[in-house]
């Protein structure tokens, strides 16, 4: 267990820090399951955190599932009587520097962030895709390894389909820098693993999906880092699940595929919505955009994919690159409407101009001058999630997502369950967010059933309504399960109206963008001066 040593790696300021959960015994614990084993006799599911997982995949604030574990907050530290200081969470500015100074300063700072990290090891593993973060940070780390501050060049771990673009645009950087490079193909039998993995080691925090196979690297030496760039969309261009800063909508919880029973789901919303203002409170008169940062900070970033990454810290030491206060405070002093796509391709053309040229993943072309090396013959996608569930993984996991068993706990809405399976048994293309909340309700089960074994009387507790009377109303959206549209499912039987669709979308989101960055320009002007995060 290396997580006291990435607890050394991070401060109260970095962005990721290694999770810790507070038992009710008043003790801290690096491993949620050393919290459970304080667990009482009886113990308390939180509806509200399993709404806010249902319409987020994370659950807000800082609880868990269980009311009787509570995580770390972010940006804080742990006071030696126990009690939790919170950190004041640096401002967000509004200078407007060139792309190409923004691009060199980023870049200056992850280089420092990477030599302080990185000089503590003798062995460091990179998770490298065919994106743009771990490219980065490859060439980075390359650079290191040619200064000789590291005596050993990076491990390329990638994972996923071999013939997907990830592993192949993976593999050619990683031979570019003569890296070895190590391909991890994973499938049903290690979803099935992760299953158990996230509902007993990670609280079923989030979906057994983030976790792909983190455990590959229990074989890895034990003083080994890994580094991960989860953080650098966000940071480097200012981009959530493919929206930029600017066009993030205020964060309302609801029921998305009605799982939960009406009379829960009111409550559960105003739960939810107090954890979000809790949030919003650490920093009073933040500007719109700010405040939407911070909440895909301090709740989606580390809460979902980052907790499933700290498994690795059962096995190795994990770093999160972007993290440091000085590289994300720096980018947080700019105008949001300079953190761009333009800052990735200026900074890749400074740092290695290959980098730049070979293709990104996401749409197999380069982000600045003529693509080179584009393979049409690639897949997408390095996993097929959806396909999994529907064929291998269908009798297994309709055992755990009983409708029957649900349904007994008293808080869940059966027919739900029943839509949303046959949709996932039925679907023949990608039913992405879907899937990862059938899979995470299989953890769930498995969680509770866990609990249960060790003995422990499991109960449901709805919060109280905000004026502590009354009915709450029911603010959810309510969206049925349904398979895809007619429009769509006869999109994706034509390539050429596909790519249609997918080139008026990229167009329509550009002009969106632009629009955005107007209005954000001329509703905070750019100030002059210079900025020195520490």
């Amino acid at each position: 267990m290396n997580t006291s040593r990435a607890h050394e790696l991070e401060s109260p300021l970095h962005l990721y820090q290694a999770a810790r959960y507070q038992s009710a015994d008043g003790k801290w614990h690096d491993k949620f399951d050393s919290a459970v084993e304080a667990l009482p006799a009886e113990c308390h599911v939180l509806t509200s955190s399993i709404l806010s997982l249902l319409c987020f995949s994370q659950v807000c604030g800082n609880a868990t599932l269980l009311r009787e574990i509570v995580r770390q907050p972010w940006l804080s530290s742990i006071n030696p009587d126990g009690t939790v200081k919170l950190s004041e969470i640096p401002p967000h500015g509004f200078l407007a520097p060139s792309v190409d100074t923004i691009g060199k300063e980023l870049l200056s700072r992850l280089e420092a962030e990477a030599e302080r990290v990185c000089s503590r090891f003798s062995r460091v593993y990179l998770l490298l895709s065919g994106g743009l973060d771990s490219r980065i940070i490859a060439g980075v780390t390359a650079k290191l390894h040619r200064k000789g501050i590291l005596k050993e060049a990076p491990v390329a771990v990638t994972w996923g389909f071999a013939d997907s673009r990830d592993a192949h645009y993976a593999r050619k950087i990683a031979e570019h820098y003569n890296f070895e490079w190590i391909n991890i193909p994973f499938g049903p039998k290690e979803v099935e693993v992760n299953i158990s993995e996230t509902a007993l080691h990670l609280g079923a925090l989030h979906s057994p999906e983030m976790l792909h196979y983190m455990t590959w690297f229990e074989r890895i030496e034990p003083d080994a880092l890994v580094l991960a760039g989860s953080f650098g969309d966000s940071i480097g261009r200012a981009e959530f699940s493919g929206r930029h800063l600017l066009e993030l909508n205020e964060f309302k919880p609801s029921d998305p595929f009605s799982l939960l029973k009406p009379e829960v789901r009111g409550a559960s919303i105003q739960g939810v919505k107090r954890a979000i203002a809790e949030l919003g409170e650490r920093a009073p008169g933040a500007p719109r955009h700010a405040k939407l940062e911070h909440y895909m900070q301090g709740y989606r970033m580390r809460g979902n994919l980052c907790h499933a990454l700290g498994l690795i810290n059962r096995y190795a030491t994990i770093y999160q690159m972007f993290t440091d206060p000085s590289v994300y405070g720096y980018m947080w002093s700019l105008h949001p409407s300079s953190r761009t796509d333009e800052v990735y391709a200026s900074l890749l053309e400074e740092l290695d101009p290959f980098l730049a040229r070979l293709p990104w993943a996401r749409n197999n072309k380069a982000v600045r001058g003529k693509t080179a090396g584009a393979e049409q013959r690639l897949l997408a996608a390095y996993h097929d999630y959806t396909g999994w569930s529907a064929g291998p993984l269908r009798s297994h996991l309709e055992k755990l997502v009983d409708p029957e068993w649900f349904e007994a706990q008293g808080v869940f809405n059966p027919d739900a369950l029943v839509a949303m399976r046959n949709t996932v048994a039925t679907s023949t293309t990608r039913v992405g967010r879907i899937n990862d909340v059938w899979l995470w309700l299989a953890g769930f089960r498995v969680m509770v059933d866990h609990l249960e074994q060790t003995g422990r009387k499991i109960s449901y507790e709805i919060p109280e309504p905000m004026d502590g009377k009354g009915q709450i109303k029911d603010e959810s959206r309510s969206l049925k399960v349904t398979v895809l549209s007619p429009l769509l499912r006869t999109a994706q039987r034509s390539a050429p109206l596909t790519a249609f669709l997918k080139e008026c979308r990229t167009r329509f989101r550009h002009l969106k963008r632009l629009r955005l960055r107007a209005q954000a320009l001329k509703e905070f002007p750019p100030t002059m001066g210079s900025h020195d995060a520490s």
